[in-house]
């Protein structure tokens, strides 16, 4: 009796023994497994747009995709560090240039200006509507960085009304290009102004607000006494005015430059207007300037230096064509002449003091075309609509022309700054993608343990089951075997 039992008992343990040899088999299988396929992983190249796998993917596939996603990363961290390389060297290209050429700066050193009859707003029928053509025209020469309108007499004699014209188109173009804090100062009421509110606002860089940060600043100077030894007090369109260097009259606009003292107090410095489109490259607003004759355009000039680069574009016709237009010269001061409804030739002949008498003697470039051809929607073009297109399609080829090679270093420098930003967007995209993917990626594993570990507590379970089963029928049999016993002592005691 006693030696089934120690059989039963010992088949239960060798039960166990198997169940336990089996599991660390089956473990150290899918161990050799992975190790083999992380090493194929090492030997092969890189599969590069892997689909991300499945939920219930194999370690490996996940090993290999995490592998090329590292790829990807390091690949563009070298693009990047090249182009944060070529960053540099063309900046120390840039110092380098300056250093030999002290000369060149940011600033723009050429002028645009345009001139315009003032029968443009002669044909308008009500005051509403001169307002709002000569709004258009100051809004076109603010939007392409224009420095100087000419309002000129086409046909050189003076009449009250073409003297009002003309008068109304330059009140109305200062009254726009002023900015709006001095407006009040220098503008007192005129019936020419009756209709200003209709006007859009210029927006120009020298349109400050109260809190925008500033270098240069628009002021009128007030009359406010000062010592002998101190310079005057401007109003620059802050809470507090400003003293500037000079003594100056008052009722006079200039334009100040930022200065800070060693007590930290703030003043200002007195600048010519064109200092911040020189020394800065800011656009500053437009002059205005009126010419009684023909001859007056070309000669005079709001700016040192006569005009090297002369257009005229006439509208005699329907149809404006600038097609044939290639490379402009480089120049320093550019005229582009808009003629009225008469053509520049009657402005021409309407000076007789003027010694040439055709258009091809004054202008280097002249753009006409009397036939009309369907090339726009409407049969006719109207002056300040003339000036629109002219101005677009003739700036981009000035400023060409006048590029800088230091422009150059700058646009390459400003190209390689705009594609790096775009690479740390992109960097930073794919790094939260990647982080959320890893996050989802430690979900799933964890899920994945979680079920393992579920179905390894289940098939533990199901072990102490069975184990318990076995123990239960093992202690029957013992029992079932002792009362064998009993029954056959107590019939041996019998007998």
């Amino acid at each position: 009796m006693e030696t089934k039992r120690k059989d039963n008992f010992t088949n239960g343990k060798n039960k166990k023994f198997k169940r336990e040899q089996n599991i660390k088999l089956e473990n150290s299988q899918s161990d050799s497994q992975n190790d083999d396929f992380d090493d194929k992983i090492s030997s092969e190249n890189i599969v590069y747009n892997m689909p991300k796998p499945g939920p219930h993917a194999k370690a490996g596939e996940w090993r290999k995709w995490k592998m090329m996603k590292r790829a990807i990363r390091q690949e563009r961290e070298e693009k990047k560090l090249i182009k944060r390389r070529e960053f540099e060297e063309k900046e120390k290209e840039l110092a380098e240039f300056r250093k030999h050429n002290p000369e060149v700066n940011k600033g723009r050193d050429f002028t645009i200006s345009i001139a315009i009859p003032g029968s443009i707003i002669g044909k308008v029928q009500s005051k509403e509507l001169k307002t709002y053509v000569a709004g258009q025209i100051g809004r076109a020469a603010t939007l392409f960085c224009i420095d100087e309108i000419i309002v000129y007499n086409e046909y050189a004699i003076e009449n009250k009304l073409q003297t009002e014209n003309n008068e109304q188109l330059i009140k109305i173009l200062d009254y726009m290009e002023c900015p709006q804090y001095l407006r009040k100062s220098l503008f007192p009421p005129h019936k020419y102004l009756e209709h200003v509110g209709l006007l859009h606002p210029l927006e120009a860089p020298h349109h400050f607000k109260l809190n925008d940060d500033w270098e240069y600043r628009e002021g009128v100077v007030t009359d406010i006494p000062t010592k002998e030894d101190k310079g005057s007090w401007v109003d620059i369109g802050l809470n507090n005015k400003i003293q500037i260097d000079k003594q100056l009259q008052s009722g006079l606009r200039v334009t100040v430059k930022k200065q800070t003292t060693n007590s930290g107090k703030l003043k200002g410095l007195v600048v010519s207007p064109e200092t911040p489109r020189v020394e800065s490259g800011l656009y500053w607003g437009y002059q205005v300037r009126y010419a009684s004759a023909f001859r007056k355009i070309i000669y005079e000039s709001s700016f040192k230096g006569n005009y090297d680069l002369k257009i005229g574009i006439n509208l005699n016709g329907n149809k404006l064509s600038l097609d044939h237009l290639d490379k402009l010269p480089k120049s320093k001061r550019v005229l582009i002449m808009f003629g009225g409804l008469n053509g520049i030739e009657a402005a021409l002949e309407a000076d007789e003091k003027l010694k040439a008498n055709k258009m091809e003697q004054i202008f280097q470039i002249v753009c006409e075309s009397p036939k009309f051809e369907q090339k726009y929607g409407s049969r006719s073009i109207r002056l300040e609509e003339a000036i629109l297109i002219s101005l677009a399609v003739l700036r981009p080829k000035i400023l060409e022309a006048n590029q800088k090679e230091s422009d150059n270093f700058e646009t390459n420098i400003q190209e390689i700054q705009d594609e790096d930003k775009e690479s740390d967007e992109e960097t930073e995209g794919d790094n939260d993608v990647e982080n959320q993917e890893e996050e989802e990626e430690d979900q799933e594993e964890d899920e994945d343990d979680d079920e393992k570990e579920e179905e390894e507590e289940e098939q533990e379970e199901d072990e102490d089951d069975d184990e318990k089963e076995e123990e239960e029928e093992e202690q029957e049999e013992d029992e079932d075997d002792e009362d064998q016993e009993e029954e056959n002592d107590d019939s041996n005691s019998d007998s």
